[in-house]
């Protein structure tokens, strides 16, 4: 497994350098949200695929696109959380979101969880792993890890700052989910971290940016390439979030 101080930086090169259907509904930024029904009988979970637009993501070896195959898996997840939770998708289309409008986005809407969705990406294609990261500042970050941002997003200090009442909370979700999926799922059995992730520092609710396979490794890659092996992975993780949820009495 590459190291993770190197999976970040290999991020910041990426970062910086389907319609859905149903009762979710695509609210890019708060102000076009307007469509929005919230049902108060429900908790409500913001779900963010990663990347879009012109920020691709990772490439998988066969030219696959992070932020494409993170939109698929993230509307399977939000297809079958739907019934239990208001869910809210940050895009729902290939756009490039603001990292902090898809935070703002959560905060808006008083979401109960926000949680991102990525997929791995190295230097070295034989690179495997599965995360859940919550957010970690950097003086507290023993790997003393850099902040990822796309360079369009200078935010103020106070942004930043948004998360840190939370992250007890959010390390402790983030430890739940891990130890449902490693009990199980079949698909997949995650490593929690803390990173500087500025897509959660801005969040006022427990933030989460889970990373489910590395999309540069060429088995991963093929292998979820198969529609039912995606949504095994969605079903995994949908059931898992909804199993941590009842645990924290959500």
């Amino acid at each position: 497994m590459v190291p993770f101080f190197g999976k970040i930086v290999f991020y910041q090169f990426i970062i910086i350098a389907l319609q859905l259907y149903g009762q979710i509904i695509l609210a890019p930024t708060p102000c076009h949200a307007d469509q929005f029904t919230d049902n108060t009988e429900k908790k409500t979970i913001v779900l963010d695929p990663g990347h879009g637009g012109k920020n691709h993501g990772a490439k998988g070896e066969d030219g696959t696109l992070e932020k494409n195959l993170a939109l698929s898996l993230t509307k399977m997840i939000a297809h079958n959380l739907q019934n239990l939770y208001n869910i809210l998708l940050t895009r729902s289309d290939d756009r490039d979101i603001p990292l902090a409008d898809r935070t703002a986005l959560a905060n808006h809407h008083n979401a109960d969880l926000f949680i991102s969705i990525h997929l791995g990406g190295a230097f070295e294609p034989d690179a495997t792993g599965s995360f859940i990261m919550y957010y970690a500042p950097l003086e507290d970050n023993i790997s003393k890890m850099p902040e990822i941002s796309a360079d369009q997003d200078t935010p103020p200090q106070e942004w930043r700052e948004l998360q840190l009442d939370h992250v007890a909370a959010s390390r402790k979700i983030a430890d739940n989910l891990a130890d449902e999926l490693r009990n199980k799922s079949t698909t997949i059995h995650p490593t929690v971290e803390g990173a500087n992730l500025f897509v959660l520092g801005g969040a006022t609710m427990p933030a989460l940016l889970i990373e489910p396979f590395y999309l540069t490794h060429p088995d991963s890659a093929e292998h979820y390439q198969d529609r039912k092996n995606l949504e095994q992975l969605a079903n995994d993780l949908a059931a898992g979030i909804m199993a941590t949820l009842e645990k924290e009495n959500y």
